[in-house]
């Protein structure tokens, strides 16, 4: 089918709309269209607007449950048991803990006259009671675990740095030159400068 072709004659006749009329209808004639059915012979005007969904239609149905259906039981998470364990007890029977020299020495000394459960024994009775002024005095406040530990699997010594000095310090007269010697005079300037005072070295 052609697409027909334009009157230009009908084109230039052509004035445009007329004037609208309006019209108010009087109650009798409200009377015969309010609350009648609509004729078969109305059609519906053409639309062309995308039809939306509605909020009712986007939002899905919840299926309402009822007395005689039984409540789905929330599933339970199972977790595995814990061993309690001691709260100072080494993790490790091969553990060896690190002492320093001085708690070293507190050991050695008071294993002259007695023996390790001995020692654990009176550590235990009074962990604060030993002797100031004695080497017994650097075990004050240990662990009653970690004395004990090191009394069954040993121990390691770690020296504190003013320790390690000190030893660095004897060692350094095992070899007598000047530069050892100018070593342990720039030591001993820099002690005094910082105000400390260590037995051995600037005493």
């Amino acid at each position: 089918m052609g697409t027909s072709v334009p009157n230009w004659k009908n084109e230039l006749s052509s004035r445009g709309q007329g004037d609208v009329k309006t019209y108010t209808l009087s109650p009798e004639e409200l009377a015969k269209i309010v609350g009648k059915p609509i004729p078969k012979s109305h059609t519906k005007p053409l639309t062309f607007r995308a039809k939306t969904k509605t909020i009712k239609e986007e939002k899905p149905t919840m299926k309402t449950a009822s007395k005689d259906d039984p409540k789905p039981a929330a599933p339970v998470k199972e977790v595995a048991a814990e061993t309690p364990k001691s709260v100072a007890q080494p993790e490790e029977e091969s553990y060896k803990p690190v002492l320093t020299k001085a708690e070293d020495e507190a050991i050695k000394y008071l294993l002259v006259g007695w023996g390790k459960q001995e020692l654990l024994q009176e550590h235990a009775k009074s962990p604060l009671g030993w002797r100031s002024g004695t080497p017994a005095e650097a075990l004050n406040g240990m662990s009653i675990w970690l004395l004990a530990q090191a009394l069954i699997a040993g121990y390691t010594v770690e020296l504190t740095p003013e320790e390690t000095l000190i030893e660095k310090y004897a060692d350094s007269y095992n070899v007598d030159s000047a530069y050892n010697e100018g070593w342990r005079k720039g030591v001993r300037s820099a002690l005094n400068a910082m105000g400390k005072s260590i037995e051995g070295i600037t005493n």
